[in-house]
């Protein structure tokens, strides 16, 4: 007999009627594993260190000793090359890119003119004036930004070492004997 939804029907002829007990058994495993994984991931918008600089923006430098009213700049007297403070404007000369060039050194160029042109230190025997030049791998283009605390730099050449820091003396940039002197705290805003 086939029961179909409630109802007994009779078997077709020439059918067998047969009953299967099927006795099922499950075995349930729990295993319990344990991953410990670790991602790191690090995304930034340009080279950077520990300092913090990022090469695809500009930034304005100011001394503490002249304040935020006057940035470093380049004077735009047919050479250009020559630094001054000036007054704080939007001005291309004012704008300086940081680049890493490795080993805690940067490089400094402007917006008005471009990475073909970088702060350099003229080798003129004084080896203490700034200037920009052409870019190159050349000691007196690599820069070491060191913080010394409340929002301020110290701004050393490789090829001048720690003993001399940029420095703006009777409001003149240059490079003088490391000191507690303000005109050489130099504050790094983004622009």
């Amino acid at each position: 007999m086939i029961v179909i939804d409630g109802t007994r029907m009779p078997p077709e002829p020439n059918t067998i009627s047969t009953s299967t007990n099927i006795s099922q058994t499950t075995t349930t495993t729990t295993s319990t594993i344990t991953t410990t994984s670790t991602i790191t991931t690090t995304t930034t918008t340009g080279p950077t260190e520990k300092s913090g600089f990022n090469s695809t923006i500009y930034y304005r430098l100011t001394t503490q000793g002249q304040g935020d009213n006057q940035s470093l700049d380049i004077i735009n007297d047919g050479a250009n090359n020559r630094l001054r403070l000036a007054p704080t404007g939007g001005y291309a000369g004012q704008f300086w890119k940081i680049t890493l060039i490795g080993n805690g050194y940067y490089r400094l160029t402007t917006l008005w003119q471009g990475d073909g042109k970088s702060l350099d230190i003229a080798n003129d025997g004084t080896n203490n004036t700034p200037i920009l030049a052409a870019t190159g791998a050349y000691s007196g283009q690599y820069w070491k930004i060191t913080p010394i605390g409340n929002g301020y730099y110290r701004l050393t050449t490789q090829s001048q070492g720690d003993g001399k820091s940029l420095d703006i003396v009777n409001n003149t940039p240059m490079l003088s004997a490391t000191g507690a002197y303000s005109g050489q705290y130099w504050k790094i805003s983004a622009v």
